[in-house]
């Protein structure tokens, strides 16, 4: 009840400040404290006071009292817009600006989905060759060796991403203008299936090591 006071007795262009002010003593003083914990207790317990208000018999009221109460309502009500401007959760949020949140939230997803994905018209094309030899020329680039170092167990590049791999080729290649599906080239590194010897048309030799 006390913050309700000041909520009342602070001007409206200070309630930012009485927000703030609270807020860090708030997480100072309390364990496991979090600013979402803060909020949502402090929105329940300014809309239930203006509840309380709003339920008061004014015919029973003095003159005195019913402005008393109407003033207070509005001070509470000026502090709920405060809150909102806090709201980082969208606690205070209508059923309306959800909905928006989230359509807006699904349009940038799909935006960045596209900014990934390319389009079949700029794939590259397996004109002359067989998917197979363009996985065996990934897996042989796989297995290219470390060049700044003597060890020559070391790779150049990881190949336990083997999802990864799939992906580059089912998203940026095609065979005879076919898309590839990703699930066939995950089979090919994964082991699932194999490459036979005819499809290793291409061979990776490490020209120089450096020191």
């Amino acid at each position: 009840m006390q913050f309700l006071t000041k909520v009342v007795e602070t001007p409206d262009d200070r309630h930012k400040n009485l927000y703030s002010y609270h807020l860090n003593h708030y997480l100072s003083h309390i364990d496991d404290a979090s600013e979402y914990l803060f909020f949502t207790n402090l929105l329940h317990l300014v809309k239930n006071q203006i509840e309380i208000e709003k339920l008061k018999d004014k015919k029973k009221l003095s003159a005195g009292g019913k402005k008393w109460s109407e003033k207070n309502q509005a001070k509470y009500e000026v502090f709920l817009n405060t809150l909102k401007e806090h709201d980082k959760w969208g606690v205070m949020n209508t059923e309306s600006e959800r909905n928006k949140k989230l359509l807006g939230q699904v349009e940038s997803l799909k935006k960045r989905l596209a900014d990934t994905t390319v389009k079949h018209q700029y794939k590259i094309n397996i004109k002359n060759g067989r998917k197979e030899h363009l996985i065996a020329l990934f897996d042989e680039i796989m297995g290219v060796e470390n060049p700044s170092t003597d060890n020559e167990s070391d790779n150049f590049l990881s190949w336990t991403a083997s999802k990864t791999w799939a992906k580059i080729i089912a998203n940026h290649f095609l065979e005879n203008e076919k898309e590839i599906p990703l699930e066939t080239a995950v089979n090919y590194f994964d082991g699932t299936t194999k490459l036979n010897d005819s499809d290793r048309a291409f061979t990776i030799k490490l020209k120089q090591r450096g020191k």
